[in-house]
């Protein structure tokens, strides 16, 4: 019986070729983003006509959508690429690239917004990009106004993702919340009120305390995990969202994890109890409450709004220190100098091109050892 070895120059010229296109592909990303970095008004303004002659088609959102999202990969990269201590403790050459990205963005946010607060087409492409990009605007008066505009149209999804756009750039305001209570309020839904009511915990408002406790109060509905964390689930993420601010419900909480570990759940009853044991932690001090991080890199956003401050992008001192020029063009886009792996993450490499090139690879070889099958049968 005869031996059909595959040549291993064949295999070679085959890997070289997948590895070739790996390389050539990922350069031209890099290649890419050095150039919106080095100039990103033609791709701005590229985005504002797009939006202006808006094509709702599918392919024409997708468009638009992945024009964004270039743009925002663009600024992430440079965002990481600055040297910082990590996430919650930005550079003041971080900061720097923040404030030159906001000042960048600054004349085509009003475009932008129209796009990401559109009603009805919050789930398509070119508005979550739109929405994404906006975490990178520049935090002026001007742009408070412009948000707040979507905020007052009483729209209640619209009115939530204003309200947390001016959030994570620290210009929410109390008379912000006020607004947003008066839009719940008119709602005739009482189980949406609560729900939303409980929802302003994610500001600091303790609005739905006894909605939480009468959720706490109910008896659970079934014995299988899932469905018991589904029932208590509004209650403990507004446990989770204030902690010690909501220790009236310590009481409540006590007895309803009694009345559980009473129950026959089988193996996830371990799992389950840790959930609602560590919302207890957190109502006791016992587990510190969760860092609130801004999604454009420039550190700690505060839990409860006008209570305390929030942080500022950097104080007067660190800004006069603080270089505008960018870093040099030799850093790799995704190159990420942190020290801290869970919160700041460099891009991800694109293993699907190697998933590809594995195929590729694979392909060829099957067709080279079908076409020795049927040369030796012939």
């Amino acid at each position: 019986m005869r031996s059909h070895s595959i040549p291993i120059n064949y295999i070679l010229s085959i890997t070289s070729f997948s590895l070739a296109f790996i390389i050539s592909l990922f350069a031209q990303e890099r290649e890419e983003v050095l150039k919106i970095w080095e100039n990103p008004k033609p791709y701005l303004e590229a985005i504002q006509i797009d939006i202006k002659s808006r094509d709702l088609s599918w392919e024409g959102d997708k468009k638009l959508g992945n024009r964004i999202q270039g743009l925002a990969f663009s600024i992430n990269q440079e965002i990481l690429a600055a040297e910082s201590k990590d996430w919650a403790n930005p550079s003041s050459e971080r900061i720097a690239i923040i404030e030159k990205w906001g000042a960048f963005l600054e004349p085509y946010t009003k475009d932008l917004l129209v796009v990401a607060m559109e009603e009805k087409k919050t789930g398509e492409r070119s508005s979550t990009q739109a929405r994404s990009i906006l975490d990178f605007a520049k935090p002026t008066e001007q742009f408070g106004n412009d948000v707040r505009d979507y905020l007052n149209e009483s729209k209640p999804e619209t009115a939530s993702l204003a309200a947390y756009l001016l959030y994570e750039h620290r210009l929410l305001t109390k008379s912000d919340l006020d607004i947003l209570r008066t839009i719940i309020d008119a709602t005739n839904k009482p189980e949406s009120k609560s729900n939303a009511l409980m929802s302003l915990s994610f500001y600091g408002a303790t609005d739905g305390l006894e909605n939480a406790r009468e959720i706490l109060r109910r008896k659970p509905a079934s014995n299988e995990a899932q469905k018991i964390v589904t029932q208590y689930s509004n209650a403990l993420d507004f446990i989770t969202m204030l902690g010690p601010e909501v220790h009236s419900l310590l009481v409540d909480l006590d007895a309803l994890i009694l009345e559980i570990d009473k129950l026959q759940i089988g193996e996830s009853k371990f799992g389950l109890m840790t959930k609602f044991q560590y919302a207890r932690d957190l109502i006791t001090g016992k587990e510190s409450m969760p860092v609130r991080l801004a999604k454009n890199g420039s550190g700690p956003l505060a839990v409860k709004i006008g209570d305390s401050p929030q942080p500022k992008i950097q104080d007067d001192q660190s800004r006069k220190d603080t270089s505008l020029e960018r870093p040099e063009k030799s850093r790799s886009p995704v190159d990420s100098k942190s020290s801290d792996a869970i919160t700041e993450k460099p891009a991800p490499f694109p293993w699907w091109l190697i998933v590809s090139s594995v195929g590729i690879l694979a392909l060829a070889l099957a067709g080279w050892l079908k076409a020795r099958k049927t040369k030796t049968t012939s």
